[in-house]
């Protein structure tokens, strides 16, 4: 589907449902660099699409996607993306590591931020701020995330996360003890 030899990792960039802008910039500005050591799947958002990345080899870009998407998920080695807590927890339950920038207090309540610190104070991701993000800090930090990976998904596995139905009948229990 995506065109993808096993050479290179495979990066998945999700940014939204209406993408994220910082995000996609970024990767447009440098993407010869970014294709020479990922093979990347670029969810743009609605209306985002780059034209002039189509023909770049190792790259394949994306509104948005529906039944393919456990095909990319199943393809994907490592992730960039929001801090929205449905595609984190969905990098969790999937043992995805990722690289999360989460939006900035300017332009969110918070959650994502706090998302953000979580998930990397537990080992299932790095983080970068929007407001640090360049071209040179986020293929250093892509690079990072792929050299621990392995840990990543190794805390993954062994955190409480993964296992939502106990968790959540571990609550009800406890309400009923109370």
């Amino acid at each position: 589907m995506l065109g993808f030899n096993s050479g290179k990792p495979v990066l998945l960039i999700m940014g939204g449902s209406l993408g994220a802008k910082a995000i996609n910039d970024i990767i447009d500005h440098d993407i010869q660099a970014f294709t020479q050591d990922f093979q990347i799947v670029h969810l743009r958002g609605r209306g985002n699409l780059n034209p002039s990345l189509n023909r770049i080899n190792g790259y394949c870009q994306f509104e948005y996607v529906n039944e393919q998407l456990a095909d990319i998920f199943a393809a994907t080695d490592i992730v960039l993306s929001r801090a929205g807590a449905n595609a984190i927890f969905e990098f969790v339950a999937l043992g995805l590591p990722s690289l999360l920038i989460p939006l900035p207090l300017s332009a969110s309540r918070g959650d994502q931020l706090e998302n953000a610190e979580y998930f990397q104070q537990h080992g299932y991701s790095l983080v970068l701020h929007q407001e640090e993000l360049t071209d040179a800090r986020l293929r250093d930090a892509l690079h990072k995330l792929v050299l621990q990976k392995d840990a990543m998904r190794s805390n993954i596995t062994q955190g409480n996360e993964t296992n939502g139905t106990q968790n959540v009948l571990d609550v009800i229990y406890e309400c009923i003890r109370q």
